[in-house]
């Protein structure tokens, strides 16, 4: 897709990529783009930079490594087949790949279908938003369509064996209704009769996947998950995290969903080391670190909606916000209104607009309401709305509540009472 700083180029998903592919993506990018690599929300991969006359030649670079695109999106979680849980969603993926790419399919659904193939592993996908969704839990499969594990609705389960089967029916019953279908656009019911799914259980809430951190797998294996400052890295960072995990005995890098990196086969002796490596690099390895509260998108000039430069001083904002930062807050810095890094509603969100910065609390980018605050100063405005939350925050009142509490209205009326050089 064009932006403004090129061609964007997004990854299909895949299994974790080997050493040689991950210094070969490294590569390429730096070679055809931009030099800077993503690492998105859902876990997808995006090269920035790229020039039309050179995407051809990037395309080439990545299949010499084994990396082709392939739609529809096919999700799996990052450590299948390698957490300590007994099921291995990947075989089912494949297969469901070969069926899909057999039939075609893939051109007839929307640019954006996507299928999340889950099972019990502690990084599954719940919080994945897909037009189809399958959860294998033994010798069943569960599915649903249009969302995430808690809005999708339920067709319902069919056993293992017919799961393919199953996913290839709905999502031709999908291309069936036209290319832009999604799958809120389905008849539950409908497919259930059509694959002749049963009722099945509702499955519990599962705790939040948290991706970064120590991950001990199966036959002795680590596996170590980093954080991508803002969901993005240089060449020259990621080229030096891979030097070090290389050293470390690290064998594959698997894209998690949150920007994360998780670098499978690090020696359990070197886990260490390689962290503290990447914490030099400038990656996240806590997930409590204050950068993972700030969803900042790529805002100007690399994006030519941008009105602000988010991301460029995303480290400045979450300086300023640190004071409500405490666990309960999520800040949602865009630059402009569509709010793509961020489509949800975020607990505050500070969006660039032509006529200034605008505020929205507990709502969406394009909810936001003007502060009387000019584009260039996101910081600046940043730590006033801080000081006015903890100045009203009342005894064991988290962020959120205050925010809440005082509402938009209530920030921006604060925010302008406040001197401009307070």
């Amino acid at each position: 897709m064009a932006t403004g700083d090129g061609l964007l180029a997004r990854l299909p998903p895949g299994p974790p990529l080997g050493a040689a592919q991950f210094v070969a993506l490294i590569d390429a990018a730096r070679r055809f783009g931009s030099g800077l690599i993503e690492v998105s929300a859902r876990g997808s991969i995006q090269v920035r930079g790229l020039e039309s006359g050179n995407v051809a030649a990037f395309a080439a670079a990545l299949a010499t490594a084994g990396l082709a695109d392939a739609r529809p999106a096919i999700h799996v979680p990052p450590l299948a087949g390698l957490s300590p849980e007994p099921s291995d969603v990947r075989p089912l993926a494949d297969a469901l790949r070969a069926a899909l790419d057999a039939d075609g399919l893939g051109p007839r659904l929307a640019p954006k279908a996507s299928v999340v193939i889950d099972g019990p592993g502690r990084l599954h996908l719940d919080a994945l938003d897909a037009d189809l969704r399958l959860v294998a839990d033994g010798d069943d499969v569960s599915l649903a369509v249009g969302g995430t594990a808690a809005t999708a609705r339920p067709i319902g389960t069919v056993g293992a064996d017919h799961a393919v089967a199953s996913a290839r029916t709905t999502l031709r019953m999908l291309a069936a209704l036209g290319p832009s279908a999604r799958g809120r656009d389905l008849d539950p019911a409908a497919v259930a009769t059509a694959i002749g799914a049963r009722p099945g259980p509702t499955a519990p809430p599962r705790p939040e996947a948290r991706p970064i951190g120590i991950h001990t797998l199966r036959h002795d294996i680590t596996a170590v998950g980093i954080g991508l400052p803002f969901g993005q890295g240089d060449c020259a960072s990621l080229a030096a995290l891979a030097d070090a995990a290389h050293r470390a005995g690290a064998a594959a890098f698997a894209p998690a969903a949150g920007r994360a990196l998780v670098v499978i086969g690090v020696h359990p002796g070197a886990v260490v080391r390689f962290r503290r490596a990447a914490a030099g690099l400038g990656f996240i390895i806590s997930d409590t670190d204050p950068r993972l509260a700030v969803a900042a998108c790529a805002g100007a000039p690399a994006c030519a909606s941008g009105r602000m430069p988010a991301r460029a001083i995303a480290g400045a904002i979450t300086a300023a916000a640190a004071p409500i930062l405490d666990g309960s807050v999520m800040l949602h810095v865009s630059g402009c209104a569509k709010g793509c890094t961020h489509p949800g509603a975020a607990t505050l969100a500070l969006v660039g607009s032509d006529a200034g910065l605008a505020l929205a609390v507990d709502g969406r980018a394009d909810a936001a309401v003007p502060i009387g605050c000019p584009a260039s100063d996101p910081a600046g405005a940043i730590g006033r709305i801080a000081r006015a939350v903890s100045g009203a925050r009342q005894p064991d009142e988290t962020a959120a509540r205050t925010l809440a509490r005082l509402g938009a209205s209530g920030l921006v009326a604060a925010f302008s009472r406040e001197p401009v050089d307070a």
